[in-house]
């Protein structure tokens, strides 16, 4: 028999094994593909939610740092100038902003800074000044110029957690506290303090 021979009846035979082969790898090749998108659909859609969840409370705590920064503010205006100040918070308009006063507490000059709007996505669930809390209308802290404040507690909350009360969800609650005889304020969060 001729070498050629031989290897012509083996071509028909190595074909369909590398056909087999082929088939087999093109198969492997297709689930694996499936599975690695499958993982990518799921690792997308946690990361989605847990960023989703980020931005949510990134707002409050952005908030939280401005009305803390109106807080230092007034107090080193009042230390500096030697005169009295207030942060004046307007639950109406969802906005806050810092005004001159005299010792009795009328307005010398009003809004010195830009009323700053609150984000729509935050809420101011209560302010309390001493003890008195308080939810509607426009409510004043003020600074004296010997470096001290009113005794005072911002509670932030993201609007749409906002619930009956005491029952705001922990994650999304910030509270600014200002201590009076020091007038520096401090952000506490998921804390009622």
């Amino acid at each position: 028999m001729r070498r050629g021979d031989v290897s012509s009846r083996m071509r028909p035979l190595r074909r369909r094994r590398l056909a087999r082969r082929t088939a087999l790898l093109r198969a492997v090749t297709a689930l694996e593909l499936a599975t690695i998108l499958l993982i990518i659909l799921i690792l997308t859609s946690l990361s989605a939610i847990g960023y989703r969840r980020y931005l949510d409370t990134s707002v409050v705590a952005v908030e939280s740092q401005k009305i803390r920064k109106a807080f230092a503010t007034a107090r080193s205006w009042g230390i500096s100038q030697n005169d009295y100040y207030r942060v004046v918070f307007s639950f109406d308009d969802r906005s806050y902003w810092i005004d001159q006063t005299d010792a009795a507490g009328n307005t010398v000059r009003p809004k010195v800074v830009t009323p700053e709007p609150i984000h729509q996505d935050v809420a101011i669930e209560e302010l309390r000044i001493g003890s008195t809390s308080y939810s509607s209308g426009v409510r004043n802290v003020r600074f004296f110029p010997d470096g001290r404040s009113d005794e005072a507690a911002v509670y932030l909350v993201r609007e749409a957690l906002l619930r009956p009360p005491n029952t705001p969800a922990p994650t999304d609650y910030y509270t600014i506290r200002l201590y009076g005889p020091t007038a520096r304020a401090n952000i506490f969060e998921n804390q009622r303090r």
